[in-house]
């Protein structure tokens, strides 16, 4: 294999072999295989000669064949690509093909865990809110018949329990959302 990029939907996001010097991360994709791959979900193949292969960045590119396999995520969408390059004159073996596809299942199989966690992640940050909300307005409930009941016996306590109460609510306001004392 003379080269492989990886894509996202719109940018090439890794490069490695021949034509680094203008197959370059971060570009916008320019190349009709790999917008086709995309597009339509499926393996494409410019062999360099039934397909020509035209490298859409330098005239003078060296790579002569590519193979653009999709790299899926959830519900099967296209999340990118991985492509792999041979240089001019080198047939595209198929052992070369089978590793490409193999790849790419497991670059799939990848994206999905990571789309899974993120989709965890969210799920508990949600319930962490959702337990937060509802521990608050109880928390202040007992805290204030707390301080009601200690009025009618020791005003000066009860004066030091809307301090700390005032003080708690301060610190907890400031703290981020994620962090909540359950205590």
């Amino acid at each position: 294999i003379g080269a492989v990029a990886i894509t996202d939907r719109e940018k090439l996001l890794a490069f490695t072999g021949i034509g680094d010097d203008h197959h370059l991360p971060g570009k916008p994709i320019s190349s009709t295989y790999t917008l086709k791959a995309i597009e339509t979900g499926e393996v494409v193949y410019a062999d360099g000669n039934e397909v020509p292969y035209r490298c859409s960045l330098h005239p003078q590119c060296k790579l002569g064949s590519t193979l653009v396999i999709p790299l899926r995520g959830e519900n099967q969408r296209v999340m990118g690509t991985i492509k792999l390059y041979e240089a001019k004159n080198r047939l595209f073996s198929s052992i070369n093909r089978t590793l490409g596809e193999g790849i790419a299942q497991l670059l799939s199989a990848q994206i999905l865990a990571g789309q899974y966690e993120r989709q965890k992640a969210m799920l508990t940050q949600s319930e962490i809110k959702l337990l937060h909300a509802q521990v608050n307005p109880h928390f202040l409930f007992n805290a204030l018949n707390t301080i009601k009941a200690v009025i009618r016996r020791d005003s000066e306590q009860a004066s030091q329990l809307v301090q700390y109460l005032s003080t708690f609510f301060r610190k907890n306001l400031k703290r981020p959302s994620e962090f909540v004392t359950l205590a």
